[in-house]
């Protein structure tokens, strides 16, 4: 049996070749749609040990290697290959914009992203410096194997809180994921996650089928992700959804229901809340709950950042890391802990209002924690806190006031908190001596600054940008509470956009991402005769590329539809006439521009013309008649010559009469003489037309019944003629050519 050779990976680079002059590959890590990963040594630097990863742009199926390690087209690609590799080169360089981005802004855990190089070996390479690790989903499997696969609270929460950390910084950058999953994870070997695969972060519209394209993980994708229609629909609830599915994954070992089949069903949802079902582990309820929110199908109903994600997450402390057993006895368990954490948090309350003291809490170490729960599983967390705060009340004699701390969690900001102390012990001194405890709160924002970012699929034009009809220039932008605000956005060659946003949702998201939509324009070419071949085409970094507008012809005018903020130029093909290019010109959106073009003939001989000129020149009522005119008098010329011709033949001389004889020899000679003038007129007439005209100016005049004369001037008279008809005939028709006369110029 022959193996299945992979002819993609055929195409790889070989260990040991040099890469980008300044790079030794030593192993080739994967192969993708995208293109190759090599892992790489910088050479010839001694001082640089350091081991980096190289992307090379080589698309699957699309292309191949040449000489010296170029990338090359393959030939028989169809259109939609074609799309479908512009598609990817623009994924795989919009991911390169978006590290580079992220690099500069800096403290964001991610990829270390060195370099962008392009314009090498036909194709694009990103340049990563290598951090070891594994992904997420072999970490995963790993644990699987050691029987160890199920996560406890603290190790979902080292997990999810670095990546929503660095989700909500992105976010503030104007950038989303967009593609979160286990495989897009590393963890390094310091147990720290980092988020991978960035290229599904660039969304772009597509001029083709006139559609947002955009690439993603169709299990881990949310559902304005699969059905995009604007690409204000794709924000940071987007990831938000991704990270609830990577959740529901890590907790329950399975996959949610996806996304775009849960918003088809409607309300026969089939996904079923993490708090009805039985889990192989107590989790804490937050956690559950906060996934259920954050895999809600309406964007409404989802966190709005990932700041309120993670808050969700750690409201509640972990719980044991004590496996449940499946069956009815959970319930009793879980009963049971509930009343026994309900009976201390009374007893303790009780205790202190008894002895009128406080203990002193302090924070208990998260590595001498870690390091009980590992010796004995069975302590709780609580326990912990407990023996903790028990311990410090023996040795703690002093009597200190009660603390009160109101249902934080109810509240939408958070307040400072003051310690109460009881009327037994009120006095200057306690009063004096009380401490103020303030928590961490985010004060309540009346006022706040946002900004605007609008992306165009071309620089052309001035973008104008108004809030409540005030326009705006780059910068921070004022917002106050209670008001609402209509954002427009205005440009000269795109459709105009305009949103209304709340003071709480651009709070939320103080920096608005907006993406216009190319307009359309129409042109209207006057001049060029019927049947004339128009060529259009987009001038686009120093390439052209052939458009195809709709194209209509009424009335002796073509009509054209054509996308706006391009540039472009027009080419215009006729037999008998030469070809013409003309400028290149840009149509701005909702714009008719009237243009008027005449061609010039081509310099043709005699017998050419007469072949061409049936077809191309005899449209006119005026010329077929002046060539049948032509045609009949030529054909009386002939007619007359050849009677005369006749007459001399039958010419016969009388018997022996010298004066006869002369008589009829004057005679014929007489009808010689104007026979040869006839047929030097009808010699004149049959010769082309080689009149000098240079200098001169054929005006030529149409009339319909009931309307004025118009008139129309050209150095050609066909031409003249044919442009005065055109003029005639847009108001009524049945028009006819008066006459032409020709002047000096």
């Amino acid at each position: 049996m022959k193996k299945n050779i992979d002819t993609h990976l055929s195409f790889a680079l070989p260990v040991g070749s040099r890469i980008l002059d300044t790079y030794r590959i030593l192993k080739i890590l994967n192969h993708t749609q995208f293109g190759f990963e090599y892992l790489v040594e910088a050479i010839d630097n001694e001082s640089d040990k350091r081991i980096y990863i190289i992307k090379e742009f080589f698309p699957k199926d699309c292309v191949i290697r040449g000489d010296k390690n170029k990338m090359l087209l393959k030939a028989s690609l169809s259109t939609e290959e074609l799309l479908n590799f512009n598609f990817l080169r623009k994924l795989f360089h919009g991911e390169a914009k978006n590290l580079a981005k992220i690099v500069s802004s800096g403290q964001i855990n991610s990829v270390k992203f060195i370099e962008l190089v392009e314009n090498r070996n036909n194709t694009i390479y990103m340049v990563f410096l290598y951090e070891e690790g594994i992904s997420l989903q072999k970490y995963l499997e790993k644990r699987s194997k050691q029987g160890q696969r199920v996560l406890n609270n603290e190790e979902i929460y080292e997990i999810i809180n670095p990546l929503l950390d660095t989700l909500e910084k992105i976010s503030t950058l104007g950038i989303h994921h967009l593609d979160i999953k286990p495989e897009n994870i590393l963890i390094k070997n310091d147990g720290t996650p980092v988020l991978m695969g960035f290229y599904a972060s660039t969304i772009y519209y597509d001029e083709h089928s006139k559609k947002y394209r955009n690439i993603y993980t169709y299990e881990y994708a949310s559902p304005e992700q699969v059905s995009i229609g604007d690409i204000s629909e794709v924000d940071t609830r987007s990831d938000i959804y991704s990270m609830g599915v990577l959740l529901y994954y890590l907790i329950t070992d399975m996959l949610p229901p996806q996304a775009y089949e849960r918003k088809k069903l409607g309300k026969d949802d089939p996904y079923v809340s993490l708090l009805k079902q039985e889990l192989p582990y107590a989790y804490a309820p937050a956690i559950l709950t906060a996934v259920d929110k954050a895999l809600s199908v309406s964007k409404k109903d989802r966190f709005k950042s990932s700041n309120q994600f993670k808050k969700a997450l750690s409201t509640v402390k972990s719980i044991p890391t004590l496996a449940m057993k499946k069956g009815s006895k959970t319930f009793w368990y879980s009963l049971g802990f509930i009343v026994a954490f309900i009976s201390f948090f009374l007893y303790w309350n009780t205790e202190d209002s008894l002895t009128k003291t406080e203990p002193k809490v302090n924070a208990i170490d998260k590595k001498v924690t870690k390091k009980v729960l590992r010796e004995d599983p069975k302590v709780t967390d609580m326990t912990l806190s407990h023996v903790s705060a028990k311990e410090k009340k023996e040795k703690d004699n002093t009597s200190k006031p009660k603390q009160y701390i109101p249902n934080v969690e109810s509240l939408d900001t958070e307040v400072p908190v003051q310690r109460i102390p009881s009327e037994a012990n009120i006095s200057k001194t306690t009063v004096s001596n009380t401490k103020q405890v303030n928590v961490p709160v985010k004060p309540t924002l009346n006022e706040t600054k946002i900004k605007i970012d609008v992306k165009l699929p071309v620089e052309i034009g001035e973008t104008k940008i108004k809030i409540n009809g005030k326009e705006f220039n780059n910068g921070n932008i004022p917002i106050h509470r209670g008001e609402s605000y209509e954002i427009s956005i205005e440009n000269p060659y795109y459709q105009s956009l305009k949103v209304k946003r709340s003071f709480d949702e651009l709070l939320d998201f103080p920096m608005q991402n907006f993406i216009l939509k190319l307009g359309k324009g129409k042109v209207y070419l006057d001049g060029l005769l019927a049947d004339t071949k128009i060529r259009v085409y987009k001038v686009e970094e120093e390439q052209t590329k052939e458009l195809t507008p709709e194209i209509t012809y009424q009335n002796g005018v073509y009509e054209m539809v054509l996308t706006s903020g391009i540039e472009f130029y027009m080419l215009f093909d006729k037999k008998m006439y030469k070809s013409y290019k003309t400028e290149n010109m840009i149509l701005e959106h909702g714009k008719a521009v009237t243009l008027a073009y005449v061609l010039e003939k081509k310099d043709v001989t005699a017998k050419d013309k007469e072949i061409f000129l049936p077809v191309f020149e005899k449209n006119s009522t005026q010329e077929k008649n002046n060539t049948v005119q032509e045609h009949s008098e030529r054909s009386k010329e002939v007619k007359i010559d050849s009677e005369n011709k006749k007459k001399m033949n039958t010419t016969v001389p009388q018997k022996n009469s010298a004066n006869k004889k002369i008589s009829n020899d004057k005679k014929v000679v007489r009808k010689k003489a104007p026979q040869k003038k006839k047929s030097n007129k009808v010699k004149k007439k049959n010769e082309p037309r080689t009149a000098n005209t240079s200098g001169h100016t054929w005006y030529c005049s149409a009339k319909a019944i009931g309307l004025e004369k118009v008139s129309a001037k050209h150095a050609d008279k066909a031409i003249a003629q044919q442009m005065a008809l055109r003029s005639c005939e847009r108001s009524r028709t049945g028009c006819k050519i008066l006459n032409c006369f020709l002047l000096r110029n």
